[in-house]
C-alpha cells in the first residue's frame, strides 16, 4: 500500500540521514569524480592539439628480405608517402624499394 511505501521511504531516508555516513561519503566522493571527470572534458576540448583517433585503411605486409615480413599500418588522415618513407628508413630499405612501395600503396 502507499502508506507501506511512505514508511519504507521515510525509513531509507532517516537510515541515511542518521548514520549511514559512508554512503554519504561514497557519494560524495563518487559526485567529485565526476565533477572533475567533467572538468577534464571541458578543458580537453578547449584543446586544438588534441587529435581525434585515426583508424587503419591499409594494411600492408612487406617483405623485407632474408624471410623477414614486417606489417606497415596506415590510418585515416596519415598522409601515406611519407609513411612509406618512414617505414623505408626504419627497415633499411633501398631508394628503389621505396619507389616500389610507395606504387603499390597509390
Amino acid at each position: 500500500s502507499d502508506g507501506d511505501k511512505i514508511k519504507i521511504f521515510e525509513s531509507m531516508e532517516q537510515e541515511r540521514v542518521e548514520g549511514n555516513s559512508e554512503n554519504v561519503k561514497a557519494e560524495e566522493q563518487v559526485s567529485k569524480q565526476i565533477e572533475n571527470l567533467v572538468e577534464e572534458e571541458e578543458n580537453k576540448s578547449g584543446d586544438s592539439d588534441v587529435e581525434e583517433p585515426s583508424f587503419p585503411v591499409l594494411f600492408l605486409d612487406v617483405n623485407l628480405g632474408g624471410g623477414k615480413i614486417k606489417r606497415l599500418i596506415i590510418k585515416d588522415g596519415d598522409d601515406s608517402m611519407k609513411i612509406a618513407s618512414q617505414f623505408c628508413r626504419e627497415n633499411n630499405l633501398s631508394l628503389k624499394k621505396e619507389h616500389k612501395l610507395k606504387s603499390v600503396i597509390q
